[in-house]
This record gives C-alpha cells, sequence and structure tokens, in this order.
C-alpha cells in the first residue's frame, strides 16, 4: 500500500483513539504500536527506469525484550513486490504495523527476495542483497526508536539507492555506458515524530530570472538536502517539477537542485520536527 505522508496530524497517538489497536494493547505489560514505511532516495534518476524488491517479511527488535526469536517481533509475514522508484515526493509503501512490548527499537530486519534494476534502455540487472533471505538485511536504529505504553509510532525506512548502489563506470554519461553495479544496501529509520520534511518546486528560468512568464518546471531534477558537506537524503522532481524531502531532523540545512546541463542553485533552509518547511522552491539556468 502506497500513502503520501502528511504532517497535518500528529503521529503518535493514544492507542484508545483507535478502536483497532484496542484489543492488542493489555494494561501489563505495557505495549505499544510501531508503525513501518518505506520510501526512497533513488539514484541515478535518469537512467534507472524501475529498482523492484520482493520483501518477504519484516521484523523489529526491543531492548530488553526476550522470546523464541530472540527479541525479534513480526511486523509483516505477506510477501510483497516494491518498485522503489514509485516512492518519491511524499509517497511511502506500508510495511506493515505490530503490537510490540513498549521500550526502544534499535534494530529492524527486512527479510528480501529477488531484486532487479531495470535501465531506461531495457536491460536489467541483479541486485543481492547480503543474507537478505536468510538472516534477513539488518538495518540499525540509532537512536533507538521509544515505543510508549498505549502509543502509535511512526517510523519511517529510508532505502537510500544514492548511497547504496554505484554504476560501473562510475559517472556514466549514458545510459549504454553502464555495464554492472556494485550493490551495498544503506537504510536510514528516523521516528516521523522527531523529523520533519522539505517540500517545493525546481523550475527553468527560460533564460530570464527576473521574467516568470517563460518558466517551465524541471522534472527529474535531482534534489538533495545536506548538513555541511554530508548527504542527509535525494530525491527527484515529478513531472510538474515538485519534490518532497522526508525524514528530516531538524536543524540549518542546504537545499540544492541540479540536473544535466544546469547550473545547480541551492537554498538554506531550518527544518522543525513533525512540520513540513514548503515553498523551498529553486531557479535552475540553463549552462551558456
Amino acid at each position: 500500500m502506497r500513502n503520501r505522508l502528511s504532517f497535518l496530524s500528529r503521529t503518535v497517538l493514544p492507542a484508545a483513539a483507535l478502536g483497532w489497536i484496542a484489543a492488542g494493547c493489555g494494561d501489563d505489560p505495557a505495549e505499544g504500536t510501531i508503525v513501518l514505511h518505506l520510501t526512497d532516495a533513488p539514484f541515478p534518476f535518469d537512467m534507472v527506469a524501475s529498482t523492484d524488491v520482493e520483501i518477504d517479511s519484516v521484523a523489529v527488535r526491543v531492548n530488553g525484550a526476550a522470546d523464541s526469536e530472540g527479541g525479534f517481533h513480526t511486523v509483516s509475514r505477506t510477501p510483497r513486490s516494491v518498485n522503489l522508484l514509485e516512492l518519491r515526493n511524499g509517497v511511502t509503501f506500508a510495511l506493515g504495523s505490530a503490537v510490540i512490548p513498549a521500550g526502544g527499537v534499535d534494530q529492524i530486519r527486512v527479510y528480501t527476495g529477488d531484486a532487479t534494476i531495470t535501465l531506461t534502455d531495457d536491460r536489467t540487472f541483479p541486485l543481492t542483497f547480503p543474507s537478505g533471505s536468510s538472516a534477513g538485511v539488518k538495518v540499525f536504529v540509532d537512536p533507538p526508536i521509544e515505543v510508549g505504553d498505549g502509543e502509535i509510532v511512526e517510523a519511517l525506512i529510508d532505502y537510500d539507492l544514492s548511497q547504496s548502489f554505484s554504476a560501473t563506470p562510475s559517472s556514466p554519461t549514458k545510459v549504454e555506458d553502464i555495464t554492472a553495479f556494485s550493490f551495498h544496501p544503506v537504510f536510514r529509520v528516523t521516528n516521523l515524530q522527531d523529523v520533519g520534511a522539505v517540500s517545493g518546486t525546481i523550475t527553468d528560468d527560460g533564460g530570464t530570472p527576473v521574467d516568470s512568464v517563460d518558466d517551465a518546471p524541471l522534472a527529474g531534477a535531482a534534489v538533495l538536502i545536506l548538513r555541511g558537506a554530508t548527504e542527509i537524503t535525494s530525491t527527484a522532481t515529478g513531472a510538474d517539477g515538485r519534490y518532497v524531502l522526508l525524514g528530516v531532523p531538524p536543524g540549518d540545512y542546504t537545499v540544492t537542485a541540479s540536473q544535466a546541463g544546469y547550473v545547480a542553485a541551492s537554498q538554506t533552509v531550518t527544518v522543525t520536527a513533525a512540520r513540513e518547511t514548503a515553498g523551498v522552491d529553486l531557479l535552475l539556468n540553463a549552462v551558456p
């Protein structure tokens, strides 16, 4: 199930507010609910047609909890396939939810099946997740996400392809140059109550920065949010030039937009927890 996240409502709610969860939360021991969403920061945007991953099951570990599975609690056992390239600009994939013991979630395991990446020239390459089908891909949560008694906590897993794989050669200028991929999955996990989002539009200024009449939205532009020189997350604009960057911790950042044939542009922004900072728009000038 794909969702578009909104920060207009709280993401941590009393369990009593939702009748469907009441039967799963007893008075003793303390229990809360973890809800997992999956999103993506894909790369390279203009050469990849799809990145398809089969997710067989997902489990979480809670500090101090012990059971027959070593402290892990299953969130979903329903096999599903997801195209990660569809998870952009506020769109997420609902991995599942489960009632778990109250405490800190410090690890998530994603058990995967087949995975492939298809380029725009229709060539397909297999992607191998280390131990994905046996022990699961280990996603460490640091700091742990605290799930309190009677709370519903929504967590975002950002599967960052921009850092997870690199093409061979490392800087292809056209899709037919790509001959292989090196793949090492990188995940980032955040509590949606503790992070914010940034959104805006990337536009071609038509060579007239002062006159907006000839401005046109830029599709497929790469948008990154940086803290200093460190990339926090990234995405690509849609057909309307819009972008949304999810799971950004509070603080001051630089938003940078770029596309081949254009001069990159940047803007500073302050992010607030559980809020979307909208209207971070950038104009790109075509290279003379």
